[in-house]
Order: structure tokens, then C-alpha cells, then sequence
């Protein structure tokens, strides 16, 4: 559906494919620069713009898809701003240039995915971003506005789903901070009460900014650009001033729009950050971290309760959701393995005595249950994702590999189990995924990312080969959900388990409530024996609490947060950084 009436798509009056080569912004600062660095800042064009019915045909396409996941754009605004492009009066403004050759390069990649022979549209795509990344040091450095804001965020949206995501989480913090300078962090105080388009436009970008920043950071374990206690915002979430055609419709039939999804997502996984893994003494504190983990889970509970509904239909997952809201599903799915590894670290862990038994108390099984059911679940929805769809996959490549590790090890302490089999089974598929996106991309992070779960995977085989198969004792401390989860649903994602076990998802019962954690708040955390089945793996180092999460697959899984482990792991890989 093209948001902008198909009478509208005439060309301008005059044609011109001309940008300008130097901009300058009304204002204090920003306009001004030493004569010597002129020259700096002329933005190229790369790739020269597309016929005006070609144009037009791609910005409506990006307003019809990608504009729901992604509504950082005003459509009527953004087409006006088109129109001047071909009428002989270009803007002389580095943030029009970027943005719109950011939405040519979105549309252009997607297009790529869906083609026969995606070779011309995926050069167009990385053509036009070249364009679009002509003009950034224009926007950070001289050039302050709202648009200055939504052509960075357009920019690194882009890299989100490419080999190389550094662009994405640098473009999205700076974008953040030109915000702030621009006092998007503050309410309104405009005559209209905040319902104006600017208004809007402005919160809106806001939220889009933040939202950005906090999944980025959750995933790589840095701090976000922005902490929303710093500042006097509106205390809720956007609200109701998107218009309906923002919606979707999921395929249980209910209607959900998912910026306010992300928007009210980004606000616990800020406070994910700033409970688990901040620098506060608190952090490290094992009946703070037990009392942190149990509000968390709760807030994740309501959330899951309140968009996952998509997740929960009775006819399966054989027919894929929006892919913004499957990005959601992974988004929550990832903040409870975050949340719940914090808790019970050292199961996660290789432990330097593997004769001393684990001394778990009834809130860590719980915490370490809820990990390993996610991470089940989330290598259950990768496997229903089309290997077509290159952009989603690259974006949740870290996911799925959180999870990958999460079994490979929960496989390497419990290799008696019997769901141990098909944890690595859907590991193994992973794997598999990882070498596909390898393929081309040799130089990228996938090939040390792949190594790791590969090897982590051989060991969780060999360990559960070996293992004797053997009754185990109500006193045994068994993780598998189909020893202590008491529901018996059956899974809703079509991929084998065991006889007697719950099923790799159980998506209906994976929000669990905090009730049924046996108290959790009111169990002190103890301290944990420091053993273990090891398996023959090698003496650990001493954990830190005080990581750089900075060197982490994942920032919420200790066994990770050191790249000193991975020796401790046995595995033959060289450090490396999410996105470095």
C-alpha cells in the first residue's frame, strides 16, 4: 500500500540530479568553518539518483514496509522533501541527501532479497549508502536539526543488517547525542500540547534513537549513550499519536504496533543495564542480583504478555510473523537469557574443582531454566527463518549465538539429560546457518563467532556420547525442563523432541510468572559450590565480576565476559570484540 496517492507521482517541473557540494546550516556554530576545511566537506555523489517514477516507486515502498518497524520518517514530509530533488531547487542540506539515499539503499537491499538475481539491486543498495555516508561528517559536524537526527538513525538502520554492524552502533550513539543537543530528551512546551507534527516527529525520533541504542548495547555489553533518568522526559512511552496504518497485523489476527513495542522494550532493557551490569556496587551483590533478576523477569512477563501474542497461536509457527515483529520476538527472548544468566553465573562457568558438587539454590534453577528455555526457543524461530532474509539473519546473528553457547554448556553439565540430544541438534543447525552466512562474508566476525560454537558443540557431543545412560535421584540437580518444568504443552515451533520433554519452546508457558519461581525474591542467593561435571576441560581462571564487557559474546552470560575463558573452555579460538 503506497502511502502517498498515485496521482501525486508526476515528475517535478524541472529536473535535477545535481546535490550541492558544501552546505552550510543557519545558525551559531555550526556555520561556521576555516576556509582550509571546505573541501572536507563535500559529499560525493557515488551513485546518481534514480529517474523520478523509479524514485518515487522506492521511497512508497519504503514507507509500505519498512516504515512499521522503522517510522522514523513524517511519509508527507519525506515526499515533499523528494519533490525538491527533481525540481530544479535541490536542498543544500547534508542530512536531505543522506536521508533519502538511506531509504534508496533500505528499499534496494530488501528488493535484493526478494529478487531472482539479487546482484543489481544489492550494488544499487550499497551504492546509494556510499552516498548517504558521503555526507555524515557534513551532520556531526555542522549541521544541528531533527533531520540531522533521522538521517544518521536511517544510516546506521541500514548497517544493522550487514557483515560489518560498527557503522550501526556508532551512527546510533551519535545520532542519540545530536538529539540530546537538540533537546529532543526534553518535553514539548509548544501551544499544540505536543500533538503538532514536529512534536510528534521529535518524540517519536527520540524514542527510535533510544530504543536503537539500547538493543545494540544490551548485545555487546556497553553502557547506552543515554540514561532516561538523567533527564526530565514524558515518563511513558509514546503514546497514541501514530496513525493506524503504523499497525500490523500479526498472524494470530490481533492488531500491534511495533515502535510502541520496541519504545516500552528499550525501557527495561535500560534498566537490564543499569541493575545487572553497571559498575555499581550493588552489582555485584548475590541477593541484589537475585532480588534484580525477579522484578526484571516480572517486567518481561508483561511485556511477553502484551506483545507475544503471535508467539502463543494454536496453528504453529509455519507461517512467519512481520519480520519487525519476529525481530521482537528474538529482541525479548535475548533480554531473558541476559536477565537469568546474571543469576547462577557460575553454572555458566568452567570451575576449577570438578568434584565439588553445585550448591543451587531454588531461584538460580529457576533463573538457569529460563535461559536455557530461551535459548531453545530462539534456535527454534532461526530455523523458520527464510535464508533469504540475509538482513534479519545478520542482525541476530549474536542471539543466535548466545544461545547456541547457552545449550552447548547446558548440554556439558547435564549430558545425561534427555533433551541434551536435541539442544545440540538445533546447536548443530546454527552452525550450519553461521558457515552459510560465512560464505562470502569470510572476513567478517561470523568465521570466529562459528569456531566457537562449533568446538563448544563437538564437546557437548562428545560429552553426552560418553555419558552412561543412568536413573537419576530426586536430590540431583537436573536444569532440563523436562525434569522441572510441571507443564506439559507441547511445543508450537515444528522441529523433534524427546518423548516426555516439554518441547525445544513452549512458547505459551515461556513467560513464567514470578510466582511460580517458588519465592524467588525471598530467597537469598548462596553461594555456589565451585564444581561440576567438567568433562576434561581445562583449569578455569578466577571470574571478574568487574568484566570488560566490551570483549564479550554476550554481556549477560558470565561464562562469556572474559575472553580469558575461552581457553578455560578448551576451545582454540583467538579474542575478538563484537564490533571492532
Amino acid at each position: 500500500m503506497s502511502l502517498v496517492p498515485t496521482e501525486t507521482c508526476r515528475k517535478p517541473e524541472t529536473s535535477s540530479n545535481q546535490n550541492p557540494k558544501t552546505s552550510y546550516q543557519e545558525g551559531s556554530w555550526s556555520k561556521w568553518t576555516y576556509p582550509s576545511m571546505q573541501r572536507v566537506f563535500e559529499w560525493q555523489t557515488i551513485k546518481a539518483l534514480p529517474a523520478w517514477t523509479e524514485a518515487f516507486s522506492i521511497v512508497s515502498e519504503f514507507f509500505s514496509h519498512e516504515h512499521q518497524v522503522f517510522p522514523c520518517f513524517h511519509p508527507p514530509s519525506f515526499m515533499t522533501l523528494l519533490g525538491q530533488y527533481y525540481s530544479g531547487t535541490p536542498p543544500q542540506n547534508p542530512a536531505a541527501w543522506a536521508s533519502l539515499n538511506a531509504v534508496l539503499a533500505i528499499v534496494q537491499r530488501r528488493r535484493a532479497e526478494i529478487a531472482c538475481d539479487p546482484s543489481e539491486s544489492h550494488e544499487l543498495a550499497w551504492a546509494y549508502a556510499a552516498n548517504a555516508l558521503s555526507a555524515v561528517l557534513d551532520i556531526l559536524m555542522r549541521n544541528t536539526q531533527l533531520l540531522s537526527v533521522q538521517a544518521l538513525l536511517a544510516v546506521a538502520w541500514f548497517f544493522v543488517g550487514t557483515p560489518n554492524p560498527q557503522p550501526s552502533f556508532m551512527l546510533t550513539a551519535c545520532a542519540l547525542r545530536l538529539a540530546l543537543s537538540i533537546g529532543l530528551h526534553r518535553t514539548s512546551s509548544d501551544s499544540s500540547g505536543g500533538h503538532s507534527i514536529e512534536s510528534v516527529m521529535r518524540k517519536r525520533v527520540f524514542w527510535i534513537a533510544t530504543s536503537l541504542d539500547r538493543e545494540l548495547c544490551l548485545r555487546t555489553g556497553r553502557p547506552p549513550a543515554h540514561d532516561l533518568n538523567d533527564f526530565h522526559i514524558d515518563p511513558d512511552v509514546p503514546g497514541n499519536f501514530l496513525d493506524d496504518y503504523e499497525a500490523i497485523t500479526t498472524m494470530a489476527g490481533s492488531s500491534l504496533n511495533i515502535f510502541h513495542a520496541q519504545a516500552e522494550l528499550a525501557v527495561i532493557q535500560g534498566s537490564i543495564y543499569r541493575q545487572l551490569h553497571s559498575s555499581e556496587a550493588l552489582a555485584t551483590d548475590t541477593k541484589y542480583i537475585s532480588e534484580s533478576v525477579s522484578k526484571l523477569n516480572t517486567l518481561l512477563d508483561e511485556w511477553c504478555s502484551k506483545y507475544t501474542t503471535g508467539l502463543q497461536r494454536n496453528d504453529g509457527l509455519n507461517t512467519l510473523d512481520h519480520p519487525g515483529l519476529m525481530r521482537l520476538y528474538f529482541s525479548y527472548l535475548n533480554c531473558a537469557i541476559v536477565v537469568n544468566s546474571a543469576h547462577g553465573r557460575q553454572y555458566w562457568m568452567p570451575q576449577p574443582n570438578p568434584e565439588a558438587p553445585f550448591d543451587l539454590s531454588t531461584s538460580m534453577k529457576y533463573s538457569i531454566r529460563r535461559s536455557v528455555k530461551a535459548a531453545r526457543t530462539i534456535l527454534a524461530l532461526a530455523q523458520i527463518i527464510p535464508r533469504t532474509w540475509k538482513k534479519f539473519l545478520w542482525d541476530v546473528t549474536s542471539i543466535i549465538a548466545s544461545a547456541s553457547v547457552s545449550l552447548s554448556i547446558n548440554a556439558l553439565r547435564e549430558p545425561q539429560s534427555n533433551t541434551a540430544k536435541d539442544d545440540l541438534d538445533a546447536v548443530g543447525q546454527a552452525v550450519q546457518l553461521f558457515k552459510a552466512l560465512e560464505d562470502g562474508s569470510s572476513d567478517s566476525y561470523i568465521s570466529q563467532l562459528r569456531r566457537i560454537c562449533e568446538q563448544l558443540h563437538r564437546k557437548g557431543d562428545i560429552a553426552s556420547g560418553s555419558q552412561l545412560q543412568r536413573p537419576t535421584s530426586e536430590d540431583q540437580t537436573s536444569l532440563s525442563p523436562s525434569r522441572i518444568c510441571t507443564c506439559g504443552a507441547q511445543s508450537h515451533v515444528p522441529v523433534p523432541c524427546h518423548h516426555g520433554s516439554v518441547g525445544v519452546t513452549d512458547i505459551d508457558q515461556f513467560p513464567l510468572s514470578a510466582s511460580t519461581s517458588s519465592g524467588f525474591a525471598s530467597h537469598p542467593v548462596q553461594h555456589m559450590g565451585t564444581g561440576s561435571l567438567d568433562h576434561g576441560l581445562t583449569t578455569p581462571r578466577t571470574y571478574n565480576n568487574d568484566f570488560d564487557a566490551s570483549h564479550c559474546l554476550h554481556p549477560g552470560q558470565p561464562y562469556l565476559t572474559s575472553i580469558s575463558q575461552w581457553s578455560s573452555w578448551g576451545l582454540d579460538v583467538e579474542p575478538f570484540t563484537w564490533f571492532s
